[in-house]
């Protein structure tokens, strides 16, 4: 495993003072994986204060994360976190560990985490450390906790989530142990924070989604209602509010608003995925469908006449013809979509003596008419066509 530059310098200082240094967890996981790492975390024996006196002579420390163990050092411009070897007891609220303490054995480490595939750690000088087969997990596409998987899960219970995330993220089976737990310990999930829940779900709905087919009879305790062809809709969007339309279409209009505040989704992503619901009966359904496509950009915007077209493709099997028809049209500079693009404007409204609410009126009807190809998008034509209409 070949480590950047500014990971290895980080090793090498720690080393010189006779501290142990890895790489560990999803780093080494994505490496086994035949993937490029994100980014990289450092776990090292020694206390958090003492790797920030050592790194302090070489790096910019940023010290806000060593209340909880951890020192993040600015190695070539790179954020690296560095956590120290620690022992955890006690989960009173299913979540945090109630005590830290610090150790100098890395296995006692390793024993701490949550799926085999992230308890390995690796140095230059000793290789990859895998005391929980986590490679030979890999290599079989399993996720499987360290340990008791009831332990585990009691330990945190976004594990639960977390273990799902990689099933679908990965493609890989749940252990048939874990697979139990889960189910066994759901509930737990109420101890969770929903924004966590729904950073994970994020995640999980990215990947391959077998998972809301082989859960479902727990998972809809969090997602309500979705749909037994969830899956299949969901993986063929890359857009992920569709996704969670897919998702939750199930619900009312008033049970969505629910789920979606609960969830804490950002108020943008949550305004579409309701947006998608309101309009969920929308189609394009006459000919000519280039004519629909461009009064729809006009009625909805591109970004989210873009959800509406998609979801139709995905419903109807078409292979993607409507949404590429939208894209096709939206970048020719020529299709005048908007009103900034119609060639008249409110001001040569008001000249003609026109005031109000009959501005917005006149304008939208001679930009539905330029968009059906009744009248060109010519000043004087638009002009002279609003005076046939107001002397009527």
């Amino acid at each position: 495993m070949k480590l950047p530059l500014y990971i290895e310098k980080i090793i090498e200082i720690l080393e010189e003072n006779g501290i142990e240094c890895y790489v560990v967890g999803g780093c080494v996981r994505d490496y086994l994986l035949s993937r490029t790492p994100d980014d990289y975390d450092m776990c090292a024996g020694e206390t958090p204060e003492k790797i920030s006196e050592i790194l302090g002579k070489y790096f910019k420390i940023i010290p806000t994360g060593i209340r909880h163990g951890t020192v993040t050092a600015i190695s070539d411009g790179h954020p690296v976190e560095i956590t120290s070897f620690r022992m955890e007891t006690g989960y009173s609220d299913f979540r945090h560990p109630d005590e830290v303490l610090y150790t100098k054995d890395i296995k006692k480490d390793l024993a701490r985490r949550d799926f085999t595939i992230n308890a390995m750690c690796f140095n230059p000088k000793t290789g990859i450390i895998d005391i929980y087969n986590g490679r030979n997990d890999i290599k079989n596409k399993i996720i499987k906790t360290v340990g008791n998987p009831d332990r585990r899960f009691n330990e945190d219970a976004l594990r639960i989530i977390r273990a799902l995330r990689f099933a679908s993220q990965l493609d890989f089976k749940i252990e048939s142990e874990t697979e139990k737990s889960i189910r066994k310990n759901f509930d737990l999930l109420k101890n969770v924070a929903w924004e966590r829940i729904f950073a994970e779900t994020n995640k999980l709905l990215c990947g391959f989604c077998g998972v809301l087919n082989e859960y479902r009879d727990v998972l809809t305790k969090i997602y309500t209602n979705y749909p037994e062809n969830a899956s299949y809709l969901i993986k063929k969007t890359n857009i992920l509010e569709l996704k969670y339309y897919f998702l939750l279409k199930n619900n009312t209009e008033d049970e969505l608003c629910r789920v979606t505040k609960q969830m804490k989704m950002p108020e943008k992503m949550r305004k579409n995925v309701l947006f998608i619901y309101a309009n969920k009966s929308f189609r394009i359904s006459k000919e000519p469908e280039e004519i629909e496509i461009k009064l729809a950009i006009s009625r909805f915007g591109y970004e989210r006449a873009t959800f509406l077209l998609e979801k139709q493709d995905i419903e109807e099997k078409t292979g993607g013809k409507y949404k590429n028809a939208a894209e096709n049209i939206f970048k020719d500079e020529k299709n005048c979509l908007s009103l900034k693009k119609l060639e008249i404007n409110g001001n040569d409204l008001k000249e003609m003596g026109i005031n109000g609410k009959n501005i917005g009126i006149l304008l939208n009807k001679m930009l539905e008419m330029v968009i059906k190809g009744e009248i060109k998008n010519n000043r004087k034509k638009l002009l002279k066509s609003i005076e046939k209409i107001i002397n009527i």
